[in-house]
C-alpha cells in the first residue's frame, strides 16, 4: 500500500505536469503541459499511470487521488454532458451557464468567438472549435451550440489523447468482464475508497 501512495504522490504533483489540480473541486484532471515536450513519451506515461491506478484495484490499495466522476463514466463509456463540466471545472461551467441566461446581446456585449483559450507551460493558447472559429461570434443564436461544443472540447477532444493512454493501461489490467459490473461510482470507489 505504501508504494502506490509514494509512486501517486510523485505522479500527481501538478509540478510534473501531467494532471493539473483543481482548486475549488479538490480533484487531479488531465495536463496539457506533459503533451508538449515530448508526446509519444507522455502518452506511455499517462498509460504507466492507467497500469498503476489498476494495480491498485488489484490489491486492493485505495489512493488518495480524486478524479472527477467524469473519468469513471469516460472508463464505462457512459455518454457525458454540462453537468460533467459544472462537477469537473465548476467555474468554467458557471461561466458557460452565465452565458446562456445572459439576456442582452451576446454578440455585441460579450465579444466572443468560437475558440477556446487555456494556459499551457505559461503560455496562452487557442484552439478553434469550428473551423474558422476564431471570425465566428458567438451570438444569442448560437450560444447554445457553442457552450455544446465547448463542454465537448473540454470534457473529451482536449485530453483524447492523455486519456486514452490512461485507460489502455488501467483497462490492461482491470479489463475484461468483471469490470461490466461496477457502476462508475462503485469504481470511483474502488480507486479512492
Amino acid at each position: 500500500k505504501e508504494f502506490f501512495q509514494l509512486v501517486v504522490r510523485k505522479i500527481f504533483d501538478p509540478n510534473f505536469g501531467m494532471f493539473t489540480l483543481e482548486e475549488e473541486t479538490r480533484t487531479f484532471w488531465f495536463g496539457h503541459s506533459a503533451m508538449l515536450a515530448d508526446p509519444i513519451q507522455a502518452e506511455l506515461e499517462f498509460q504507466l499511470v492507467g497500469v498503476v491506478l489498476g494495480l491498485a484495484i488489484y490489491n486492493q490499495s485505495i489512493l488518495d487521488i480524486h478524479f472527477p466522476r467524469v473519468v469513471y463514466k469516460k472508463l464505462k463509456n457512459q455518454p457525458m454532458g454540462f453537468s460533467d463540466l459544472e462537477e469537473t471545472l465548476p467555474g468554467v461551467a458557471h461561466g458557460l451557464r452565465q452565458l446562456l441566461k445572459y439576456a442582452g446581446d451576446v454578440e455585441t456585449d460579450i465579444c466572443r468567438t468560437f475558440q477556446v483559450e487555456y494556459e499551457c507551460l505559461g503560455e496562452r493558447k487557442t484552439h478553434v472549435l469550428v473551423p474558422g472559429g476564431d471570425h465566428v461570434n458567438v451570438t444569442n443564436a448560437n450560444r447554445e451550440l457553442f457552450v455544446e461544443l465547448y463542454t465537448r472540447w473540454v470534457l473529451e477532444e482536449s485530453i483524447q489523447r492523455q486519456f486514452s493512454a490512461f485507460a489502455s493501461g488501467f483497462l490492461q489490467v482491470c479489463g475484461g468482464p468483471a469490470l461490466s459490473l461496477f457502476r462508475f461510482e462503485e469504481l470511483e470507489l474502488l480507486v479512492c475508497g
